[in-house]
């Protein structure tokens, strides 16, 4: 131990940082000497106690030998040799053991927690276990002379660790891609985390205690609270430099496992090859274990030659705490770990609970190792954008793999059966991951689809995860233009308190109470109007404000260009106190839904039965809460103000208005529902979109109905006093199409009389509804109208032929018919295409699709896509 670099603690005089291996700590508080009674010593003065990588901590590496395989060792290794018998007898001591473990888990390996414990007798005292360690080290130094593996030195070794613990666990693990099983001895975990929990009670108590890991596991709970002997709190290190946010993963359509590598190898490696030729920089890739790296690195030589990238795996000496200059990663499937490998460290009342506990523990384990070989690409200065390209890897995984924060735990959704070729049945048990205080994530986009009908895709598709309410100001913070409001928020984190007993005594959901709410009944102002804030706005710039036009006897909204993030949240305070105006009508103001820099952070569904138009639009709302409620996307249900008229709000971390106009509408298809939807563009990236439509904020009076805006239950349609406040739905980013650019279409001259339109070319049943004389009306009958106005425009109609069109409608006004189609040939838009007819008005054209000439362009029996 003299020749040691730890001995080097001794020599320093109050060194500012002292650092040491997991192992060379194990190793100094096992040991009895007088040097490491010194360095112990001069440890102790510490007072700061960095445990980095603690996620080894949590799962570390156990010793592990086959049973009964043992090395010959030569004669003068006496301890040695004869801890080499004693293994041998240990062995055959529980030889029925093994054999009655070997033959359940040949019968189904899978679903079972295949591990037994048994105590070692006779354990080798502290002097002849360091005896055995001083021969290893000879023996080690030797090895080529004596003609001994590199291997055979790791398993005397292993073997040493294991006869040296108190006792062992037998595993069954199946190997070689599933092909052949065996058993294993594990060595004593616990001696590992007794040496450490001594280390910090005993020698280190008062010094603060940090466990810090990028992927930061905890095999129980409290785990680390108990290594330390003292409270442990829970903190997350912010991404300073916002590297996450400049790395983007593209998932698979596929899923690698162990059963399909074989028969998926030509296809790995074709989509290596393409990934490339497209990344001239080059790429670090990135394979299950080693055995399969060098499988996919011959082949990729016979591909590529020379040029072929190094393939390296999960968990090799490079893929964690190393930097890279790489910026591209290509990770053909997870990290592997045998499905029984932390069987050994699993506990519970009976074999189903540990062996779901053994999988949990396997899942973290292949998800931070995952993380870990990733993080190696991202440029440590936030500066340069990196790329994982996934390959077997679908996008559920993805999200999984890189949700890490405090409070980390796997919650169990299901156990899934299947039958194996060999006839077995096999049990996988899905988790899905929840973090308390998340880290923010990279950019996950979606998985690459094909089909272009919705009924051939999920809303599940679009769904990273839902996050918790508590953390809306961490998520919308530097995203959402309303710093003012969050400043605000910050200030009062306890909205409510002083009627949680209230609360608490009134409301229940799934049998639990929900912790945050506002009351909007007889709550302050100020926090309805901060809840207002932080939920509805999004574009703090400007807003609509609500007037009486008296020309066209109605009332509408002009744009107002103010701040709705002033410290006083004045329009917002007048709109929910429903300021009484000169003009004798309510304050009343509508936001606009997307943000300057083309983002959203919530969707809203406009369902009404104005004029008679939809007498059932409470079962149409209906069927819509039943798709929200199937994929647990929490919403809001608001009476809008008017008769049968309702709002459904659903709330996201700020994305992109093309994921959520995809979103939006994939939920509406799912529940067959005809309706008004924001966003109602794909984007605001144009000169004729600056601003998107707004949309009236709740808790207002309806100038036209007297009435006040309020939200519902969504069972009853009972007003709710106390509203929960709703989590945030976080959306894979949508691939957008790429479109070619289109020419200005040639338009025939401008007639100078309103002729027929039949000769210009309308949507055959477009010219049926002006034909028949069809009452337009509510959303489906406002989308007809503008399809039909534009359809005027691109056949060259005139202005006044255009508003002839509508002369038979019950509420045709020539004026206000006259300025709308002025603003729809003002922007010269294309005819919409059939698809997005049935999408928009389907409920009133699709009658007509079977007999119509466009009908072969038109998918029947689908539902078509936006």
């Amino acid at each position: 131990m003299g020749q040691c670099v730890v001995t080097k603690i001794i020599e320093a005089d109050k060194p500012p940082v002292v650092s040491l291996t997991y192992a060379k700590l194990n190793a100094l508080i096992l040991s009895k000497s007088e040097i490491a009674r010194q360095i112990k010593h001069k440890l102790a003065q510490a007072e700061i106690v960095l445990l980095d990588e603690a996620h080894e901590v949590a799962l570390p590496s156990a010793a592990r030998v086959q049973a009964f395989y043992s090395v010959p060792i030569p004669e003068e290794y006496k301890m040695l040799t004869e801890i080499s018998q004693r293994w041998v007898d240990f062995c055959n001591k529980n030889l029925e053991l093994l054999t009655i473990l070997k033959a359940e888990g040949d019968a189904g390996y899978v679903g079972k927690h295949l591990s037994k414990t048994i105590h070692i007798e006779d354990e080798l005292g502290f002097k002849r276990l360091s005896a055995a360690w001083n021969e290893l080290f000879s023996l080690a130094q030797r090895r080529e002379e004596l003609g001994l593996r590199d291997d055979e030195i790791l398993a005397i070794r292993d073997t040493v660790s294991i006869m040296g613990g108190y006792w062992a666990a037998v595993s069954y693990i199946r190997e070689n891609e599933g092909a052949e099983g065996r058993t294993y001895i594990s060595g004593n975990v616990g001696a590992f985390h007794r040496c450490l929990r001594d280390f910090l009670t005993e020698y280190v108590p008062y010094a603060d205690h940090i466990y810090s890991s990028a992927t930061l596991i905890e095999s129980s709970p409290e785990f680390f609270e108990g290594l330390s002997g003292k409270f442990v709190r829970d903190a997350v290190f912010p991404d300073l430099r916002n590297t996450n946010a400049r790395m983007s993963i593209y998932p698979d359509r596929w899923r690698l496992n162990s059963r399909n590598f074989a028969r998926s190898l030509d296809r790995i490696v074709d989509r290596l090859v393409d990934i490339c030729k497209e990344e001239a920089a080059g790429a670090y890739v990135l394979a299950p274990n080693s055995r399969k790296a060098n499988i996919i690195q011959r082949k990729l030589h016979e591909v590529l030659g020379p040029a072929a990238p190094k393939v390296d795996f999960y968990r090799s000496d490079m893929t964690m705490g190393v930097e890279r200059d790489d910026r591209i990663c290509i990770a053909i499937g997870l990290a592997e770990v045998p499905s029984n490998a932390y069987d050994h460290l699993a506990w519970g009342r009976d074999t189903e609970t540990r062996w779901l506990h053994s999988q949990s523990l396997r899942a973290q384990s292949v998800q931070a190792a995952s993380w870990q070989a990733w993080s190696r690409v991202k440029d440590p200065e936030g500066e340069v954008e990196s790329r994982i390209y996934c390959i077997g890897i679908r996008s559920e995984q993805v999200a999984d793999v890189v949700a890490w924060g405090s409070g980390r735990r796997l919650e169990l959704l299901e156990i899934r059966e299947n039958e194996l070729p060999d006839g077995y049945t096999a049990r996988t048990p899905k988790f899905k991951v929840q973090v308390e205080k998340p880290i923010e994530p990279p950019i996950i986009f979606s998985e690459e689809r094909t089909a272009t009908h919705r009924d051939r895709h999920s809303v599940r598709e679009y769904i990273v995860g839902i996050e918790s309410s508590k953390d809306i100001i961490a998520l919308k913070r530097g995203k959402v233009d309303i710093e003012n409001i969050l400043d605000r928020a910050i200030e009062c984190q306890g909205w409510g308190e002083s009627d949680q007993n209230a609360y608490t005594n009134s409301y229940r959901q799934n049998g639990q109470f929900l912790p945050n709410y506002v009351n909007v009944w007889h709550g302050d102002t100020d926090q309805l109007a901060l809840f207002l804030g932080i939920y509805f706005v999004n574009r703090s710039d400007c807003y609509a404000k609500q007037y009486r036009d008296t020309q066209r006897e109605k009332w509408s909204y002009h744009k107002v260009v103010g701040s709705l993030d002033d410290i006083n949240l004045d329009a917002i305070n007048r709109h929910v106190r429903a300021q009484l105006l000169p003009q004798g009508y309510r304050f009343c103001i509508a936001v606009y839904q997307i943000s300057r820099d083309d983002r959203v952070s919530w969707i809203c569904y406009d369902l009404d039965n104005h004029d008679n138009s939809n007498p059932g639009v409470q079962e149409d709302v209906k069927e819509l809460l039943a798709v929200l409620d199937s994929y647990s996307i929490p919403y809001l249900l608001e009476a809008s103000g008017s008769e049968d008229s309702y709002h459904v709000w659903v709330f996201l971390v700020p994305t992109r208005t093309y994921n959520a106009f995809k979103f939006s509408r994939q939920i509406a298809a799912e529940a067959g529902i005809k309706c008004e939807i924001w966003p109602k563009q794909q984007s605001i990236n144009s000169d004729k979109a600056e601003f998107g439509n707004p949309v009236k904020l709740p808790l207002c009076i309806h100038n036209k109905t007297g009435r006040r805006s309020g939200f519902l239950d969504h069972q009853t349609f009972e007003p709710l006093e106390y509203v929960p406040l709703p989590g945030l739905v976080r959306l894979f980013e949508v691939p957008e199409p790429q479109r070619k650019p289109v020419q200005n279409p040639v338009r025939a001259p401008m007639p100078d009389g309103g002729s027929a339109p039949r000769r210009y070319g309308f949507h055959p049943c477009l010219q049926h509804l002006i034909d028949a004389r069809v009452q337009l009306r509510g959303g489906a009958g406002y989308e007809a109208r503008t399809a039909i106005a534009i359809d005027a425009y691109n056949s060259g109609l005139s202005k006044e032929a255009a508003v002839d069109l509508f002369k038979h409608q019950d509420n045709f006004k020539p004026d206000y018919t006259m300025h709308q189609i002025e603003s729809i040939y003002s922007k010269g838009l294309k005819p919409f295409k059939c698809s997005t007819l049935l999408d928009k008005c389907g409920d009133l054209v699709g009658c007509y699709c079977k007999t119509c000439p466009r009908s072969k362009y038109i998918g029947f029996g689908s539902k078509a896509s936006a």
